[in-house]
């Protein structure tokens, strides 16, 4: 439990009271980190439910979306801009580090923070005019199982950082137990809609997927993981997720 509400801390800016210390075994706490997710979308969930009965869903969607920054601190849009400004700075590795650590925004970084933000308005508007709630529960728990994904089998460039938290240290039957807990928070979200058959389970793979690619893009540019990557994996994940089960709504 004491690494549950450790990471809940970590991730989020829900208050809690006590503070725990994230020392050398903390990376146990990964397993959590879908649960933590699934707890930020039932906030969502609630927040999406409350301002579409008192505002239209363009504004209810405005509202909503600024509880992802709001409740996470903007800790993951601070990776996604700083990874954007790094890997694509066209520097080596030893810069690109660098730029990772320099707390100023630059073009690169603007402009993938402002596009985040807006293909999650533009879903989160298309999923409360459809009155699918509940997918707000989904997303941001498949986004933390990514996380969870770009630090399995893979290693941090630095000797010191956040990201060393949890990069390298997840053993196989650690991301095993997180991605059995990611499906059955899914499986619980798909009986909730009353589909009769799994078919949002699909986020688990597709996620799992588009993390690894992301790893292997990674590892091209610094040779490792860094929190702002793991961030960025967040965010990028989040997007992902938003289109999917957008198009199994409205198909499937």
């Amino acid at each position: 439990m004491n690494h549950f509400l450790g990471l809940i801390q970590f991730l989020t800016r829900i208050p809690i009271k006590k503070n725990y210390d994230l020392g050398n075994d903390f990376y146990k706490s990964a397993i959590y980190f879908p649960l933590v997710g699934a707890l930020l979308g039932t906030f969502y969930f609630f927040i999406s439910l409350l301002a579409d009965m008192i505002f239209n869903p363009y504004i209810a969607s405005l509202i909503v979306l600024l509880s992802f920054v709001f409740l996470t601190g903007g800790l993951h849009l601070d990776g996604l801009g700083d990874t954007f400004d790094a890997l694509f700075s066209n520097r080596d590795k030893d810069k690109m580090l660098q730029i990772m650590k320099d707390s100023r925004l630059g073009t690169n970084a603007l402009l993938a923070i402002v596009m985040i933000l807006l293909f999650k308005l533009a879903f989160i508007f298309e999923i409360i005019t459809l009155k699918q709630n509940w997918v707000l529960i989904l997303v941001p728990a498949c986004a933390r199982y990514a996380q969870i994904t770009a630090c399995y089998n893979t290693k941090s460039p630095r000797e010191n950082g956040m990201g060393n938290l949890f990069v390298g240290k997840i053993s196989g039957n650690r991301f095993f137990a997180t991605t059995l807990i990611a499906c059955m928070i899914v499986s619980t979200i798909n009986f909730m809609a009353s589909k009769s058959f799994p078919v949002y389970l699909i986020l688990i793979p597709i996620t799992y997927l588009f993390t690894r690619r992301i790893v292997k893009f990674v590892y091209k540019k610094i040779d490792g993981i860094t929190g702002d990557i793991l961030g960025c994996v967040c965010e990028l994940s989040e997007v992902l997720c938003l289109l999917l089960v957008y198009l199994l709504i409205k198909y499937v």
